[in-house]
This record gives C-alpha cells, sequence and structure tokens, in this order.
C-alpha cells in the first residue's frame, strides 16, 4: 500500500493528482505495523520530501492507527502535518458541528522491545532528548492539526539522565527549534500522556517551540505561533512553552488542559503579544508547580500580556499564576505589561494561591475566587522582587476561604491599589509603601 500512495504523491508533485489527492500533498496510510518501524520511515520521509521541494506542502495521514518507536526528525520544513476528521452530527462524543479526530499516532517501543529511539547528534545525545517529532532550523510555517498523539505505556525509554532525575518517561510530543523567522499553528490535536516515572508521568513535555537564540543559531526569531481547539491530557512540565522570540504574537485559545502540571510557559520573548483566552485547566500536580508561568525578558522592549475569561480548577501543590518581570527586577525597567481580567479560579487547598505576581503596572479585574487556598488568591512584592502599581478591582472572593491573607502586598510593593471589590473582608495585608486599599462598605 505505501509503495502505491507514493506512486500517487510522486505523479501529484509534478501535476498529475489522483482524486483527492492535490498538488505538493503527501497522502500516508497505516502500516499496520505494530513496531512502529514502517510508520516512522513513511511520515519521516514524506516530511523530509516537502522540506526538499522547497515550496509549501501537505502530509497528510489518512484515518487510522500509526506506530513510530523512535523521533520522527526533519529540517526546513514548511507547510502541513494534517490527519483525517470527519464533521460530528448526532452519535458523537464531540459537539455537533466539531471536527472528529480519526488518525491517531502512538509512541511504543521497538521491535523485540528495543526503547523508543532518541535523537542523534553530540547535543541531543548529552541530553538524552526523545522527542516524537523534532521540526528543526525551520523557515516559514508548520501547521499540525487533527491528529490524535498518544504514549500509553509506562516506561518507553530505559532508564536514562534527564533534568535532574533518572526516568524512563519521553522527551515531549512535538519539539520546533531553530530558524530566525516562522510561524506555528496547531489545532484540534490530542496529546495525551499517562502513568510514569516523572513525576508520575510518562512525558516531559507536549509542545516546546524555541526561537534561534539556542543551540542551532544566533539572534531572536520572530513569528505567530497558535493552539487553537486542542486538549492535552496527562503530562508533566511544561505542556506548551515558548522562548526566545521577539517581535512577536502568541495566542492559546479555546484549549482544555487536564492532569497536566504547568500548562503553559512563555520566557525571554521581548516585544511579543501574548494572549492566553478561553481555556479550561484541571490541574492537580503531586510537585511544586505553577499552572501558567510567564517570565519577562532582560531588554528595552515591553509585552503586552493577556489573560482573559479561563477556567481553572486547582490543587495540590499549584499556584495558578506567576507573572515575573525580570527585567523590572534586576534593571528597574519594565518589560511586561500584564492584564488578568474576568478568569474564574476555583482553587481545593491550592497551596500557592491564585495569581503570584512581581510586576510593574499590572490590571487584575473582574476576576472570581471560590474554595479553599494556602496562601489567597493574589501575592505580590513577597519574593524579593519588586511590584509597583498594580491595580486590584473588581474582583470577587466571597467564596474563598484562605488560610493566608486573601491579598498580600508585600514588603517589595508600592502605590498599589486595591479597590471595588467584594468579599475580601478585612484580610488584606499591606507591608509595603505607599499602597491604597480601600474595603467595600459589605466588608
Amino acid at each position: 500500500m505505501r509503495k502505491l500512495v507514493v506512486c500517487l504523491v510522486a505523479a501529484c508533485v509534478v501535476g498529475f493528482c489522483a482524486a483527492g489527492v492535490q498538488a505538493g500533498e503527501w497522502l500516508i496510510a497505516p502500516s499496520g505495523d505494530p513496531t512502529g518501524v514502517a510508520d516512522a520511515d513513511a511520515i519521516e520521509e514524506a516530511l523530509r520530501a516537502v522540506a526538499a521541494s522547497g515550496v509549501p506542502g501537505t502530509v497528510r495521514l489518512e484515518k487510522g492507527h500509526f506506530w513510530v518507536s523512535r523521533p520522527i526528525q526533519v529540517s526546513g520544513f514548511d507547510g502541513e502535518l494534517v490527519g483525517a476528521v470527519k464533521k460530528c452530527k448526532k452519535k458523537c462524543k464531540e459537539k455537533k458541528g466539531k471536527k472528529k479526530k480519526e488518525t491517531i499516532i502512538e509512541a511504543v517501543r521497538g521491535p523485540g522491545g528495543v526503547e523508543f529511539g532518541k535523537i542523534p547528534g553530540s547535543y541531543w545525545d548529552m541530553t538524552e532528548h526523545s522527542p516524537i517529532f523534532l521540526f528543526e532550523d525551520n523557515d516559514g510555517s508548520i501547521r499540525i492539526a487533527d491528529l490524535t498523539v498518544q504514549i500509553l505505556i509506562p516506561n518507553p525509554r530505559d532508564t536514562h539522565w534527564l533534568y535532574i532525575q533518572n526516568t524512563t518517561s519521553l522527551y515531549s510530543f512535538f519539539e520546533i527549534v531553530g530558524g530566525h523567522d516562522f510561524d506555528t499553528a496547531f489545532e484540534n490535536i490530542l496529546t495525551r500522556g499517562d502513568k510514569g516515572d516523572f513525576n508520575d508521568k510518562n512525558v516531559i513535555h507536549g509542545i516546546h517551540v524555541m526561537g534561534g537564540l539556542n543551540f542551532y543559531s544566533g539572534g531572536w526569531s520572530t513569528g505567530t505561533h497558535k493552539v487553537q481547539n486542542c486538549k492535552f491530557e496527562n503530562l508533566t512540565t511544561f505542556t506548551y512553552s515558548l522562548g526566545f522570540w521577539w517581535d512577536s504574537d502568541f495566542v492559546v485559545s479555546g484549549n482544555s488542559f487536564t492532569g497536566v502540571d504547568t500548562a503553559i510557559y512563555s520566557a525571554n520573548n521581548p516585544s511579543t503579544d501574548v494572549e492566553i483566552s478561553h481555556n479550561e485547566f484541571k490541574v492537580h500536580p503531586i510537585v511544586r508547580r505553577d499552572t501558567l508561568i510567564i517570565y519577562g525578558s532582560p531588554s528595552l522592549s515591553v509585552s503586552e500580556v493577556l489573560i482573559l475569561k479561563n477556567k481553572f480548577r486547582v490543587s495540590g501543590q499549584a499556584t495558578v499564576i506567576s507573572v515575573w518581570d525580570i527585567g523590572f527586577g534586576f534593571y528597574d525597567k519594565k518589560t511586561l505589561d500584564v492584564s488578568i481580567i474576568d478568569n474564574k479560579f476555583n482553587l481545593d487547598e491550592a497551596y500557592g494561591g491564585g495569581i503570584w505576581t512581581d510586576l510593574d503596572g499590572a490590571l487584575i479585574e473582574g476576576n472570581k475566587f471560590k474554595g479553599t487556598s494556602t496562601h489567597g488568591a493574589v501575592l505580590a512584592g513577597v519574593s524579593g522582587y519588586p511590584a509597583e502599581g498594580l491595580y486590584i478591582t473588581d474582583n470577587d472572593f466571597k467564596h474563598l476561604t484562605s488560610v493566608g491573607p486573601t491579598i498580600w502586598l508585600g514588603r517589595d510593593t508600592s502605590q498599589c491599589v486595591v479597590v471595588d471589590n467584594e468579599g475580601i473582608g478585612d484580610y488584606v495585608l499591606d507591608e509595603g509603601t505607599d499602597n491604597t486599599v480601600i474595603l467595600d462598605d459589605d466588608d
């Protein structure tokens, strides 16, 4: 079957397409080989053919189950990797009109139980990286859509050293690194991990998008990066992470994160707009983790960050939102302009509380907090870095029970304003300088 498909696609490349196959499109059928050798070879061959063509192309995986037992690696890819879907009607778990994914890619051990492979090369060998997909030295755009990608066995690797421990877990689902100017889009993707030995999970990262300031090339990268209508299940560390981008745009919207530790991580991205909106998070980490982590950059350029209308259900060793302006902390220069608006926080004995921040001029408005928390709803200036000019208003704390203060303005806060909030009581701890705290009449 694979020979026939490749033949049809080769005809497509020169403009003679079979029915349903477009020019520049590679159509891959599942091989039925559970060892993960044939499918990995076929997918990688198609991705590399698109990269070698010098023009954008599409690798389309047909309906069915693909097994892969080694990383699929391609350089210079510009195009799409997409699966098969059908629109849901009445007898479908998805909502009517949504697209049901019909293509599954599953990471497995290889023939004879040999461990899932790792990326060759000195850097990758040293760090024991083992992503399912590696796109490197990118140029153009990468769109990945309509796929289920999963790891269901507890030990896909033999024991190896990664980060600060021995583990048998895989490194990531998608690793996209290197290149100066490229865009990425993930749409209608399900990534699913399971039990393992790295913080109780068998995979460490979900999607990792790294710009040019790394071991591949010098300088910052520019691009637009979107994750929309995706589901992430049972992942640890960083589910979606981005770093080393300049003058770029990030949009993470309409996704669900279940059983993950850190869901979104953005760091060292100057002059970049970040929108995190309309997502749902159900998080219970067994080690100390923050659900959203946003770090500023030690640069002179300001990044706009909007965290809007998300739903958080968080328990255990977690802080929901952690935002730090490194430039302001070290150089007295604001590099993050943050708005946290109209989010819902459902806390179940969450250790770190709702929002932990050291920023200049952040707006925290219209959020609703309920449940129980060790460290309250909002903490600022309590970690040795300055927080100045925060405006905390129109938030609802009526249904929150906290061991510590509902709002804690630490010693390093100044000129912050707390006004027109509900249910705050008198539980505001103000240790800062020239802060204004106005309690409601009802409190």
